[in-house]
């Protein structure tokens, strides 16, 4: 099947868009979502729902002002990414590596 040709310009334009501008730079997101992941490990195993809420708010604003990121820097990056599963998918491979360079050197 033949596509006519201004459909199939469309689609390559279309293809071909720039991706949009991340308000947290990746350089710096890669780690702080390897430290969340970490925090979120932690304050699973606790059992207290209490414990788990304050361990939870403690953690992501340690996190947040240590990156010097704002909460809504952070759920606006996230929903971008949430829009871009290939580049999600990339940044959370980088996340992974992250995490499994800190756990050998822990070993």
């Amino acid at each position: 099947m033949r596509l006519p040709p201004l459909l199939f310009l469309l689609l390559v334009t279309l293809s071909c868009q720039p991706e949009e501008e991340l308000p947290i730079p990746e350089d710096r997101l890669v780690p702080l979502l390897a430290q969340i992941h970490e925090a979120e490990a932690i304050i699973n195993e606790q059992t207290d729902t209490y414990v788990k809420d304050s361990l939870t708010d403690t953690y992501y604003d340690y996190l947040f002002q240590l990156y010097q990121v704002e909460e809504a820097e952070f759920e606006a990056t996230m929903e971008i990414l949430q829009e871009d599963m290939p580049r999600l998918e990339r940044l959370y491979k980088k996340v992974l590596e992250e995490l499994t360079l800190r756990e050998a050197e822990l070993k």
